[in-house]
């Protein structure tokens, strides 16, 4: 199980891709300027409220957090 962090997570092509990588047992950190309502709840999801510019938010993140990978 890779934990993978999805920046754009809430729109079209990034919420499918965080679907199809939790459906695959792995553990996505989803930012996004906005929460949207299609992976909520889902095991293994979580949404950190994160445009590109915040830069504070993404420090912590990757300090705190051990991605396997990073979908941008």
């Amino acid at each position: 199980m890779a934990k993978i962090l999805i920046t754009g997570a809430c729109g079209l092509v990034g919420k499918k891709i965080c679907s199809g990588l939790l459906k695959r047992e792995n553990e996505v950190i989803g930012t996004d300027a906005k929460a949207d309502e299609y992976n909520e709840g889902k095991e293994g999801y979580k949404f950190v409220k994160a445009t590109g510019r915040d830069r504070a938010v993404f420090e912590e993140l990757f300090k705190n957090e051990h991605f396997d990978v990073v979908v941008h």
